[in-house]
């Protein structure tokens, strides 16, 4: 079955640089540590499409998406927040 935020979040939980589950419009505003963080492209109040991982323990931080996209959109999956 499809992955929620709960899946993700114990899958993930373990990794000693593992920072959260974010969907993407509370992801820039939750997230100040250097750490790997599992964004959804929908809001918070949609149900969600597609999750990518952001790596925050680099400079430039590192995106990884599956589909190995740029975007969804008109958006960039993530902007600078540091």
């Amino acid at each position: 079955g499809a992955m929620n935020t709960r899946h993700i979040y114990d899958i993930c939980k373990p990794v000693r640089i593992f920072g959260g589950v974010y969907p993407k419009n509370t992801y820039t505003q939750t997230v100040k540590q250097a750490k790997l963080y599992v964004v959804n492209t929908d809001p918070s109040w949609s149900p969600g499409k597609h999750w990518f991982v952001v790596d925050h323990t680099q400079e430039p931080c590192v995106v990884f998406d599956s589909y190995g996209a740029q975007s969804f959109g008109r958006e960039p999956l993530v902007q600078p927040i540091f």
